[in-house]
């Protein structure tokens, strides 16, 4: 059965300052599943989503999204086409409260500052923050946070979510919860595309499992074929033994190059968080 792609790379390629970020990345996304982007620190996951999401544009290759070439848009374009990045830092702080958050990411398609405050009711009672509506989203817990996050990109309607380090320092009761949430925007036809290193969570969440490494992609498939796959094996073996020992994260080199972007005219990429994986065969 032909498989319905809703996002597909070809050839896309980001080279900050002569630096090969994304090489060769050759991606198809099959809509209304998720899709896992794993691999190594420094591997480009977080440099595919931002060049996905419109924060930098890519040096070559095509982007296709539902068959229309994307590559080159700005995030506000993108966020038109339904095509939406959360990451693990949740919204800036302004004083709204968790209601009028939401309802901002409403009325992108909701006439009427009331109706969107109605839908913004409703979502947050899909994704459990109905009881903090009225707190000021400056106050809230960093899983609430997230929360927020989400609530305000579903509330969007987007057709294409794209989940960058959303995981990322939740305690496990915390990311097991989120699980149900993110799963159930699937039912609903949106396609998620995350970056994690949380790979409990991954294995319960994804459909489809993509490995990066070096910036290229390396394997594509079920979780189970691509954990048994020699390449992903090789090229994903966990966190040196001198940083585990350091306790020290240093910036992958694929952060520090998109660092570089807007030196190189590629314009001034977005602020990203670094992630590490320990790929567990």
């Amino acid at each position: 059965m032909k498989r319905d792609i809703i996002l597909a790379t070809d050839a896309l390629t980001l080279r900050p300052g002569g630096h090969a970020v994304l090489s060769d990345v050759r991606l198809a996304v099959v809509r209304a599943r998720v899709t896992a982007l794993v691999g190594p620190a420094g591997s480009g996951k977080s440099a595919l989503l931002g060049v996905l999401s419109g924060s930098v544009p890519p040096c070559s290759g095509t982007v296709k999204l539902n068959g229309r070439s994307i590559a080159g848009l700005t995030t506000q374009a993108l966020n038109r086409l339904g095509v939406w990045c959360v990451g693990p830092d949740g919204p800036r702080p302004d004083g709204r409260t968790v209601r009028e958050r939401i309802a901002r990411g409403a009325q992108w398609h909701v006439r009427g500052y009331h109706a969107a405050l109605a839908q913004a009711d409703e979502v947050a009672r899909r994704l459990g923050i109905e009881f903090e509506l009225h707190k000021s989203s400056d106050c809230l817990q960093q899983a609430s946070r997230r929360r927020l996050a989400l609530a305000c990109a579903l509330a969007a309607r987007p057709q294409l979510l794209l989940l960058d380090g959303f995981l990322d320092g939740l305690a496990p009761p915390e990311s097991a919860a989120m699980v149900a949430p993110i799963r159930g925007l699937c039912a609903e036809g949106v396609t998620v595309l995350m970056a994690e290193r949380v790979m409990p969570a991954v294995s319960r969440l994804a459909d489809d499992v993509a490995v990066l490494a070096g910036g290229r992609l390396i394997a594509h498939g079920s979780p189970d074929q691509v954990s048994r796959d020699p390449a992903v094996t090789r090229a994903t073996p966990g966190t040196p033994r001198r940083q585990a020992q350091s306790g020290r994260r240093r910036p992958s080199m694929s952060r520090r190059l998109l660092s570089q972007a807007a030196s190189v005219g590629l314009g001034q990429p977005r602020r990203m968080r670094y992630l590490e994986l320990r790929w567990n065969t």
